[in-house]
Parts: C-alpha cells; structure tokens; sequence
C-alpha cells in the first residue's frame, strides 16, 4: 500500500503546479489518472487477476470483466490464444478451438467459432479503485507514490495547456521508473536468516550475531 494519503498527494501535485491548478476534485481527478497511467506502464502483482473462463459452442462474443484494465494472457484448454487487431477476413472458417481473441470496447470476440464448449483462463491486470476519500492510499508499494505525483503533475500540466512543461514531468517519471530498484531486488538484499535488529548497546558485538558459531 502507498505512503502518501489523497489529501498529501494532491498537496504535493498543487505544489509541483505552482499555484495553477483549479478546484480540488481536478486534482484528485489528476492523481487518479496518473495512478491509472501507472497500472498500464507497470505489471504489478498487486493488481493482476486470474478467473476462470467458459466458451460456449457456437458463441465467439463475451462480456469483458467489469474492471478490465489490460489483457496478460488467455489460454484455452492450457493454450495460449493470440491478440489480434482485427477478425481474419475470411467467414467460411469450419467451427474448431479458438486461437484468436479481440477486445472490442466491453468485449471479448473469440476466433474461429467454437466448436464445442472450451475451459478457460484469463489473466489481466485491474483497474486500480479510484481514491476519493481524503485519506485513501494507493494500492501499490509505497515507492511508486513519486511516480503518480510525476504522472498526475504531466496530467495536469496537459489539461492546463502547457504542453512542454507536461512532456518534461513525464520524461522525469520515465526516468525514475527505469532507475528504482524493483521490489524483488530489495528482498534480494534482505540475508535469509533474516535481520538482527540490536535493542540496545550490549547486543552490538564485534562479531555479527549469524557468523558467531553454535
């Protein structure tokens, strides 16, 4: 979960304005599309769903889940299915296991046209629930609240007509997701044994707790 509250967020996001920005529902509005820009960049475990998925013989069009943000994969029967821009231009395809899908706006088209029903998997990514409340945080880690200020601060300055100064704070947020260090490689550095936390003088030794011998 995030550090930083709505309320700190939009504080921090005015700052970055200087002093332009309008009411305070646009700013909460800007942070929630910089949260939202970031569930899109990133794959965060955090925001990736799986459930299950029934294709039905003869039906190639299906509603899309309600908070779909991005399509990770679907597999049919253990088979991955392909993403494609556009059905093949050919209809006269016999009925067989669909290997092709299409998101359509609020639907999912599956291609060609099932042959009997299939067992399926679908794996995306989330939309993020926006924050509202005053003291909402962010669903994801508390090192990415920067990046949701850089991006909110790149939305604001869009809709405030200036578009340089828009393109610099996303060239920034680039910049620091590129550099951070992922959260697998923090708990690289965490010793297995885990860590000796010293209470007080008497537990510092010259000698670290995990090389003193049994």
């Amino acid at each position: 979960m995030g550090y930083l509250t709505l309320e700190e967020l939009t504080s921090e996001l005015s700052m970055n304005l200087g002093g332009k920005a309008p009411a305070p529902e646009r700013l909460k509005l800007w942070v929630n599309f910089g949260l939202q820009n970031l569930a899109s960049y990133i794959l965060f475990d955090e925001l990736r769903v799986s459930t299950d998925l029934t294709i039905l013989d003869g039906i190639v069009s299906y509603d899309a889940p309600t908070d779909l943000l991005g399509i990770v994969t679907i597999e049919i029967d253990g088979k991955k299915m392909t993403k494609s821009r556009r059905l093949p231009s050919y209809e006269d395809v016999d009925p067989r296991q669909p290997t092709l899908y299409i998101r359509r706006e609020n639907n999912l088209i599956f291609w060609p046209e099932p042959d009997v029903d299939y067992d399926g998997l679908i794996e995306y990514v989330k939309v993020p629930a926006r924050l509202v409340a005053v003291g909402d945080k962010s669903p994801l880690s508390a090192n990415w609240d920067n990046g949701i200020i850089m991006l909110a601060t790149h939305h604001g300055f869009l809709s405030l007509g200036d578009q340089d100064v828009a393109d610099r704070w996303l060239g920034r947020f680039l910049g620091y997701a590129s550099s951070r260090k992922k959260e697998e490689d923090i708990s690289a550095d965490v010793p297995h044994g885990g860590i000796n936390v010293a209470w007080d003088w008497d537990d510092v030794t010259e000698t670290p707790p995990h090389l003193l011998e049994d």
